[in-house]
This record gives structure tokens, C-alpha cells and sequence, in this order.
């Protein structure tokens, strides 16, 4: 594999470069100088990160930087990191992570005829959970009027092992209104 060479960026994408590590040398100060003690150092750097930072534009890039300036405390920004910067986002998110999650929902409404076509089914399947409710309500009832004239509350269950005397057969076990 070979490094980069000096001359692949033309002006307008060397200019951005430079724009970029003139920003990184503003922001952090004497951790860039630290970092980059050389000219040399600063040269290796352009060429070794030039196309990455021209993946982005200039306004991508200073928003990406203002998150840099906003997350003085983040530990991986402390240092200049131009793997983590570039990394970072430059929509809507407020720390530059998970963008996705700040973006507006696409919302895609219903065709005009779409209502129609459901309101069949949905009408269907409605009454049919209501018939269903309506009769285990009606059973539940019937059971509890069974338990109140033996004597005992509808809350007082007695599990189906304990039912002295009755069919162990689920079908006709009358357990106090429980199963």
C-alpha cells in the first residue's frame, strides 16, 4: 500500500486542507502544537488525511468543529483527532452522535383509498374481539353467580388440585369462578 502523495488535491481542495488545520491549531492551541510539532509533521498530516477531509464540505466541516469547541470535556476530543472529528456528524444531532434520531420523521401519509379498502377488515375484526369479550364475560359471570351461592366471595378462588370431590377434568371443574 502507498502513502498519499503531496500532489493529488487540486488548489480548491488544498485550500480546504489548510482552512481545516488552521481551525484544528485555533481550537486546541498548544495540544495542536504538541501534536504537530514540525512543520513537517503538519505537512504529513494534510497529505495523509486530504481526502477525508475533502469527503466533506467547509459549512460540514465548521459544524463539525463547533461540536469540537461545544465538547470541551469529552475525553476523545481533548487531543486533536481527526479520525473522531471527521467522524463526527454534522446534522442536526446537538453532539454530533446519533443523527439519525434528530432528523424529522418521513412521514408518508395514506393513499385516499387506503381507509376504505381497511375499514372492512377493521370493522370485521372489531366485532369479533367485542363477541368474543361479551361471551368469557357472560362465563365469568355465570361462575361468580355459582360461587356466591355456595357461600364464598367471587376473589376467594380455589385452584383445580384442591377441588374436593370434582372431575379432574378441567371441562368440568367448577372451581369458584377461577378457571
Amino acid at each position: 500500500m502507498e502513502a498519499p502523495k503531496p500532489g493529488s488535491l487540486n488548489r480548491q481542495q488544498k485550500d480546504l486542507v489548510d482552512w481545516f488545520f488552521i481551525r484544528l491549531m485555533n481550537i486546541y492551541g498548544n495540544r495542536f502544537r504538541t501534536q504537530f510539532a514540525s512543520s513537517e509533521q503538519i505537512v504529513a498530516a494534510k497529505v495523509e488525511w486530504g481526502d477525508m477531509i475533502c469527503g466533506s464540505t467547509r459549512e460540514q466541516l465548521h459544524a463539525k468543529l463547533e461540536v469540537v469547541k461545544r465538547e470541551g470535556n469529552n475525553p476523545d476530543l481533548k487531543w486533536p483527532n481527526i479520525a473522531y472529528i471527521l467522524a463526527l456528524s454534522s446534522g442536526a444531532s446537538p453532539t454530533g452522535v446519533n443523527e439519525p434520531a434528530y432528523r424529522p420523521p418521513q412521514t408518508s401519509l395514506p393513499s385516499p383509498g387506503a381507509l376504505a379498502q381497511a375499514r372492512p377488515s377493521g370493522e370485521e375484526a372489531l366485532a369479533n374481539m367485542r363477541e368474543s369479550l361479551l361471551d368469557s364475560t357472560t362465563e365469568c359471570r355465570k361462575s361468580d353467580r355459582r360461587s356466591n351461592k355456595r357461600g364464598r366471595r367471587s376473589s376467594d378462588h380455589t385452584p383445580a388440585a384442591s377441588c374436593p370431590g370434582k372431575a379432574h377434568d378441567p371441562s368440568q371443574m367448577d372451581c369458584g369462578g377461577f378457571w
